[in-house]
Formats: structure tokens, sequence, C-alpha cells
């Protein structure tokens, strides 16, 4: 190639690679806003990462709501296509941004209606207590099983992490009656 040629085509291209380069940053910096629930249905590739956090905001309360069942089974269908192991590990991923979600959610919410959210996270725990001792030795092994996996280890490891490192000491002490249930439940499998 000609050096004088070349010398007129640096800049040009010099100016083409670094806008190439700040578009691909922003491409990757940027987060993109979540699926629609008709989005989600009409959807049929998905990556392990795209099905994460689909699978993640719909666990999450107030996302989806219109169609939150037909989401929920959606996914779930999407997730089968995944080998067994790489299911365990999505929904481990789905469960703790379900859990973060729920926490950033907690703290955006006015004072009166967080109040009504943990009264209503204590209350089902309470519930899911109760329910324990109508489960059959069958169900109660099976859940058991379940919370012994490698995917229940990830989302045990992930509640103990936000109970001891994310939550305000007021959030644990308003959130310490459904701990003390939930706790009591494992014990009661």
């Amino acid at each position: 190639m000609n050096p004088v040629r070349f010398r007129k085509l640096r800049l040009p291209l010099l100016a083409g690679l670094t806008l190439l380069a700040i578009l691909g940053a922003v491409a990757l910096l940027v987060r993109r806003e979540p699926l629609t629930a008709d989005q989600i249905l009409a959807k049929r590739q998905w990556t392990a990462e795209e099905l994460s956090d689909s699978l993640g905001r719909a666990f999450a309360p107030q996302t989806n709501r219109d169609k939150r069942r037909e989401v929920l089974r959606h996914l779930r269908e999407q997730l089968q296509k995944y080998p067994a192991q790489e299911q365990a590990r999505i929904r481990a991923e789905a469960m703790r941004r379900a859990m973060n979600e729920y926490i950033r959610q907690l703290r955006t919410l006015p004072p009166e209606e967080r109040r009504k959210m943990i009264d209503g996270i204590n209350r089902g725990a309470r519930k899911s207590f109760e329910a324990v001792s109508h489960l059959s030795d069958e169900q109660k092994k099976r859940i058991k099983s379940q919370m012994n996996s490698p995917e229940g280890e990830a989302v045990r490891e992930e509640a103990n992490r936000i109970m001891s490192s994310v939550l305000t000491a007021d959030e644990r002490r308003d959130l310490a009656p459904a701990m003390r249930y939930w706790i009591n439940t494992v014990r009661e499998l």
C-alpha cells in the first residue's frame, strides 16, 4: 500500500475504530429493559443468561402479574431444552436474581406498602410451616432432596449472604418471624 494513501486513511480508520469501540462498550454496559409477558411468551430461542434473568423477574413480586402462570410455564418449557446440570445452574441464578429483586423492590416501596409486603412474607412463611405437617413422608423426602441438591444449596447460600451482608438491621428484624418459620419448616422436613 502506498504510504501517502495510508496516511490519508489513518485518521478516518482511527475515528471509525474508536466509534466502534465506544458503541461496543455501550452495548455491553447498557441493561436492556425486561421483556413484557407477551414478548416472553412469543420468544422461542433463549440463552442461559436471558432465561435466568426472565425467570428471576417472574419469581419476583410485582412483575408479569397479568400472565404470570403462563410466563412461568413457558419459561419452564424453555428451561427443559437445557441439560439437567445447566438447568440447575439457571434456576439457582434465577432464584438469586429474584431474591435480590425482592429486596430492591422492598426498599423502593413507601413505608406503608413496605410494611404490607413484609407482613405478607411473614404470613407466607407461617403458612408454609403449617403446611409441612400435612405433607406425606414421600412429599417431605422429595422437598428435602431438592433442598440438598446443588441448586438448593446455591439458593441457601444466596439467602444467607443476603441476610448477613445485604439486609439492614431493621430489615433483618422485620423479617425475623419469617426466618424463624423457614428454619422450623426445614427442621420439620
